[in-house]
């Protein structure tokens, strides 16, 4: 493991005005757009929802049991995985759409994420990533801003076109 040199974005936030704010954001957006162009290798036999190696997925949405998130499938369509966070009040609000999956890094908050002196952002914390709806993205930059992060939910909402419904397909 690498130490990435910068700041983490929750620090730097208070002081952007909203034309930077703006630009962080973007970038952070692209980057997700190449996380979310990867697809599962065949070899995973059609996972719809797993760990990074086809294994179950670890996430505190899905629940908590002692000291740590439960771990949950692996999930072979997308409907096994709708029925498992049925009725998850923290998951029911948003759409499930797209429901491709791919890449997701399913732990984007400010605090996870490095700016570099160069302007480059960089993620960490990727214990929660692996083969998710693309959908998963979102749920978890809701579920995770905490404490809240001013405006960075809308503005993730807006640049991924979330907030628009147009968020395509990849």
């Amino acid at each position: 493991m690498d130490y990435i040199q910068g700041t983490q974005l929750d620090h730097l936030w208070p002081g952007l005005d909203d034309a930077a704010r703006r630009h962080v954001v973007e970038k952070i957006w692209r980057s997700v757009k190449m996380l979310h162009a990867c697809r599962p290798p065949a070899e995973l036999g059609g996972v719809t929802t797993a760990s990074v190696s086809g294994g179950s997925v670890r996430d505190g949405i899905l629940g908590v049991e002692g000291s740590g998130a439960i771990s949950a499938g692996p999930f072979t369509s997308a409907e096994d995985f709708d029925d498992f966070v049925k009725g998850n009040e923290d998951v029911e609000g948003f759409p499930r759409w797209p429901a491709r999956t791919g890449f997701v890094h399913a732990d984007l908050t400010p605090r996870n994420i490095i700016v570099k002196a160069d302007g480059a952002v960089c993620f960490i914390d990727w214990e929660f990533a692996g083969w998710w709806p693309l959908y998963w993205e979102r749920v978890k930059w809701h579920f995770t801003d905490f404490p809240p992060t001013p405006e960075w939910v809308n503005l993730m909402d807006e640049i991924s076109g979330w907030a628009r419904g147009i968020q395509e397909e990849e």
